[in-house]
């Protein structure tokens, strides 16, 4: 929790997302000064304030969606004089998991789907676009085990290398890094 930069995330496989990227592009962010946790339980504002008491760095991504706007929003509110460029970012899709189908991973989601849910909710949009990726990941998916879902895509991540890490997740990375050499 004492670390010098807090990325706050949405939810856990935001997380395992985040760290495992780390890791892959050769970064340990725990050994780096660096925590990643989600926020969406309490919401964000009480993880800025005490960061901000503690004199902790932090970097708020939230979803494409309305609610991450909002998550959003409440940062903006709380920057006091910070650049935002180095504190937000809204990924540019509904969520994580459409950002690693829309990367390649989507026929990871695609297999956990049942047939029987595919045949009663038919997709309605073009292969491989952002909207096709979310009916497959927000409504297709089965109810529980979303985190254990993104363990294929970390593995498929890493049997890929560093180049494969989306741009946005190694830039939050790379903000993160600089931020901690910083406070270091």
């Amino acid at each position: 929790m004492f670390a010098k930069v807090w990325i706050l995330v949405e939810g856990e496989t935001d997380e395992t997302v985040f760290q495992e990227c780390a890791r892959i592009l050769g970064h340990d962010l725990f050994g780096e000064g660096i925590c990643c946790f989600k926020f969406v339980e309490l919401g964000v504002a009480p993880f800025i304030r005490l960061a901000d008491q503690l004199g902790i760095s932090w970097i708020v991504v939230a979803d494409g969606d309305a609610a991450g706007g909002k998550y959003v929003a409440t940062a903006r509110g709380l920057l006091n004089g910070r650049n935002v460029d180095e504190h937000i970012v809204q990924l540019p899709t509904y969520d994580i998991e459409t950002l690693l189908c829309l990367h390649g991973y989507g026929h990871l989601y695609a297999a956990s789907v049942s047939p029987q849910k595919l045949a009663a909710n038919p997709n309605p949009h073009t292969h491989g676009t952002e909207q096709y990726w979310e009916h497959v990941v927000n409504k297709l998916q089965p109810e529980k085990g979303k985190p254990t879902r993104i363990l294929p895509v970390i593995d498929a991540l890493e049997d890929a290398g560093p180049p494969a890490v989306p741009q946005v997740i190694k830039s939050v990375i790379d903000q993160a890094l600089i931020a901690a050499k910083e406070g270091a």
